[in-house]
C-alpha cells in the first residue's frame, strides 16, 4: 500500500481524475493523487480492499471503464492523526474506473469512489440486524 506500489498501476500520461470518498477535490493533476497516497501512506499500517460486482465497460481506443462494489478494511498506524491512531475502520464504496491500455497492460487513468448516502447506509445496518 506504498505511494508508489500505487503508482506503477496508473499511466501517469494518460491521468484524467482521482476522487476519493474522504477529500472533497477531484484531483485531475497525478502529482495531486500521488501526494494523497503519500499522505495516506504515513497514517495507515494495513489496507484490505476486495472488489466484486466488477461489470466491464470497453470504449473505444485502448480505454475502457468499469463499475465495481469496494470493500474496504483500514488499520491506522499508531502516526495517524487524532482518534484514528492504532484503530481501523472499514466500508464499502461504488467504484467507477477509466482504463488505459499500455505496453505494460492496462493500467489506472481515473477513478471515482463513491459511498451510499448516510441514511441509506443506517437503514441497511437496522434491516441487517431485524431477527423477524
Amino acid at each position: 500500500h506504498t505511494a508508489d506500489d500505487i503508482a506503477r498501476l496508473w499511466d501517469a500520461d494518460a491521468f484524467r481524475y482521482y476522487k476519493a470518498e474522504e477529500v472533497p477535490d477531484i484531483f485531475h493533476r497525478f502529482s495531486d493523487a500521488t501526494d494523497y497516497w503519500r499522505a495516506n501512506e504515513a497514517m495507515h499500517a494495513d489496507v484490505r480492499l476486495t472488489f466484486t460486482d466488477v461489470v466491464p465497460l470497453p470504449l473505444d481506443g485502448g480505454w475502457s471503464m468499469a463499475t465495481m462494489a469496494l470493500r474496504w478494511d483500514i488499520g491506522f498506524s499508531a502516526g495517524a492523526p487524532g482518534p484514528l491512531a492504532n484503530k481501523a475502520m472499514g466500508g464499502w464504496n461504488h467504484v467507477v474506473a477509466l482504463m488505459t491500455e499500455t505496453d505494460a497492460g492496462l493500467r489506472w487513468a481515473g477513478w471515482s469512489e463513491t459511498p451510499d448516502a448516510p441514511i441509506t447506509y443506517v437503514r441497511r445496518l437496522y434491516e441487517a440486524q431485524a431477527q423477524l
